[in-house]
């Protein structure tokens, strides 16, 4: 059985591990080596501890299964120009081993009101699922910098 709950401070080394791996492996071919390597466990631990503790505006959850964490999501305000009163979702990550299991599904849901998110434009995978979870592209494309890495993603909204 899975439970959905908010992230909390003692979460946040189980989290950092888990984010490096998701990290390494979303991204192994795109970012360098020397940048993945960066995205250690322990420094994972860290951002989540900033994280967890940032905010009520800042919201995080997690997807337990089995006693341990197999997934996360974190919400905020928009950061975009128009979009400071909407909900955004600032990431959203499940064990590959999890995924098609409708935890993902799940951890959206903890945000009813998160209205936009950005996204990766050539992972498709991602875009199906937030498809099938009410999104859908609009006309805005942007290249985002992850790590010093040109990203080019598109805006889903809903």
């Amino acid at each position: 059985m899975t439970t959905i709950r908010r992230a909390e401070i003692d979460d946040a080394e189980q989290l950092g591990i888990l984010h490096s791996r998701v990290w390494g492996e979303l991204y192994e071919r795109m970012l360098p080596t020397d940048v993945l390597q960066q995205l250690s466990p322990a420094a994972m631990g860290s951002l989540w501890q900033r994280f967890v503790t940032r905010g009520e505006q800042y919201v995080q959850h997690v997807a337990e299964s089995g006693g341990r964490i197999v997934g996360f999501v974190g919400f905020g305000p928009g950061r975009d120009d128009g979009f400071a009163e909407q909900r955004e979702v600032y990431f959203l990550y499940v064990l590959p081993q999890f995924q098609r299991s409708g935890i993902g599904s799940e951890l959206l849901k903890a945000d009813a009101d998160a209205s936009y998110l950005w996204l990766w434009e050539r992972n498709r995978p991602a875009q199906k699922f937030y498809r099938r979870n009410g999104f859908g592209p609009d006309s805005r494309r942007r290249i985002g910098s992850l790590f010093g890495t040109d990203l080019p993603e598109i805006r889903f909204t809903r």
